[in-house]
């Protein structure tokens, strides 16, 4: 879901993949961080999508 609004919204600098979204899903009290490729080296998958 999130990179489906992180895509549609464009979020970020166009061309950069700078852009961070975190979705926050309250009903079952989850978290996901959905990072632009820019980002990877800063923010890797790993951390970016485990849930807090």
């Amino acid at each position: 879901m999130g990179i489906v609004i992180y895509t549609k919204w464009g979020i970020g600098e166009k061309g950069k993949g700078n852009g961070v979204l975190i979705t926050v899903a309250m009903d079952n009290k989850r978290t996901w961080i959905t990072t632009g490729y820019g980002l990877e080296g800063i923010i890797p998958d790993a951390t970016a999508g485990s849930g807090w």
